[in-house]
Formats: structure tokens, sequence, C-alpha cells
């Protein structure tokens, strides 16, 4: 599909994403003051957000924390991690064209750079993933001669 294609399919689409942060596993909205998030190509508001605030950001670093600290996840095996970085690289292939359609509306990036981008970031995801499912903590022992 076109990128004109892409953007006519769904810029009567248009749903705004939820004016909320993640803090610790909860959603709500940010506690700073509104602000308009515009299209860039046309001047639109798009969505009216709400910032977060520094106290926002320390409740995050804080839960964060608590969750490096947690035994569920500290003790959670490589490759065990990496199934949920996989899952997370998934749900961003199966979004990719809304994902790339809103990133395109709020940077006035084309659609085919920002699919792009969606790409990439679920392929970090992926490597990352990979990353973990290939850690070791030693050195391999030889197993003889390599001649």
């Amino acid at each position: 599909m076109t990128t004109a294609a892409v953007l006519t399919a769904t810029a009567h689409d248009f749903r705004p994403v939820a004016d909320e942060i993640l803090v610790g596993g909860s959603r709500r909205r940010g506690a700073g003051p509104a602000f308009a998030v515009t299209d860039p190509s046309t001047g639109q508001t798009l969505q009216i957000v709400h910032q977060a605030t520094a106290a926002d950001v320390d409740d995050a670093v804080a839960a964060g924390r608590a969750a490096a600290a947690d035994p569920a996840w500290r003790g959670m095996l490589p490759h065990e991690r990496a199934r949920y970085l996989h899952r997370i690289a998934d749900a961003i292939d199966e979004n990719t064209t809304r994902l790339a359609v809103l990133q395109s509306y709020n940077t006035g990036k084309t659609v085919t750079e920002t699919t792009a981008l969606v790409g990439s970031a679920a392929g970090t995801f992926r490597y990352f993933a990979a990353v973990l499912e290939t850690a070791d903590d030693a050195l391999t022992t030889p197993r003889g001669s390599p001649v």
C-alpha cells in the first residue's frame, strides 16, 4: 500500500491514544498541564494530553527500582526474559500501520519512514532478546585442538 493510500485509509479513522502514562503497571493521567499534540504538516490539533511532572517521573523510577529488586524478575532466567521481549516485538509488528500513522501525524514524517522506524523498534526488542538467549556468564571450556 502506498503512503498516500495508508494515510487516506486511516486519516478518517484517526483514534486518539489514551491520555495516560504508565507507572508501575498502572495507567494514570500525567499530573502536569494539558498540551495540544498537533500534526506539523497541517497545524491541526490531534489530541490534548497531560504532561508528566517530575513527581510522575520519580514515581516511575521508584516503581522501576522496586521491579528490579523483585525476586520474580530478578531471579528470572535470561531466556525467560527474552520471551517478554519477543512478545513486545510481536505486538509492535501487529500494530505497525497504526503506530506508523500515529507517528507520521505526530512528527510530519512520511508513513514510509515511520513504518521503517516502527520496524526498527521491533527489531531492537528482538536483538536484545537474542542477546539474552545467548548470554552466558562463563567462558566455554576448550573442546580440544582447533586444528
